[in-house]
């Protein structure tokens, strides 16, 4: 049963996307370069191995407990769940979201396939994104994908993890990158009493997703 606040919302959405056959307009961030799939050369962090027990949303409908284990090293992102003995690997044409609780931060972390368009190269990929905030009107999801890192005397390489952020706007499935152009767009009918509180509280809306929170929080009080 869906919720009728906090993240309904985007499931809503996520429903009625894909009953009817419809996908969203979406925007992505640059692409990076040297972002690399697995491969023997990578000495991927043993974080991005680690089995939870969660449940997976399947493109059927079906909720499935299981214990499952996320990788983002691998582009669209790599979901693996136990199955008896066995273990299946599971892709985004194949789930529509999962979830799990991070012991470690305390929280429930969920994640959602849609759909990301590359402008540079003119194609549209889905991938998971982690729901980070949200609000009635807008959420923040964010995709992490990994770098590479190290130096010319190590032959093996450390990858380095970095996070993608989008804007969605809740009422049109419109999902953007997360600046302060797309931010203020969306909050234009109180921008006035927005922009006051920044400045009376210093905040800069740049890279910091929490300062983006805060003036979401704050937009949503009025």
């Amino acid at each position: 049963m869906v919720r009728k606040n906090g993240l309904c919302n985007i499931v809503l959405w996520l429903i009625m996307g894909i009953s009817h056959g419809v996908c969203a307009q979406v925007y992505s961030t640059p692409p990076l370069s040297g972002t690399p799939g697995l491969s023997s050369g990578v000495r991927l962090a043993k974080n991005l191995e680690h089995w939870v027990q969660g449940s997976v949303v399947l493109v059927t409908g079906d909720t499935v407990p299981c214990e499952m284990s996320y990788n983002p090293a691998v582009e669209e992102g790599l979901l693996q769940v136990k199955d008896g003995e066995g273990m299946l690997t599971l892709s985004v044409k194949d789930v529509t979201s999962f979830f799990y609780f991070d012991t470690e931060k305390s929280k429930t972390r969920r994640y959602y396939s849609m759909p990301v368009h590359d402008e540079n190269a003119s194609i549209t990929r889905e991938y998971f994104l982690e729901h980070v905030y949200e609000n009635a009107d807008m959420a923040i999801l964010s995709r992490r994908v990994v770098r590479l890192g190290g130096n010319l005397f190590n032959s093996l390489t450390e990858v380095v993890p970095v996070d993608l952020n989008f804007l969605l706007d809740v009422h049109t499935g419109t999902l953007r990158e997360l600046n302060e152009a797309e931010a203020m767009a969306l909050m234009k009918s109180k921008s006035d009493q927005v922009k006051a509180y920044m400045k009376t509280n210093g905040i800069k809306l740049k890279s910091d997703v929490k300062d983006y929170i805060l003036v979401f929080n704050y937009y949503a009080s009025l």
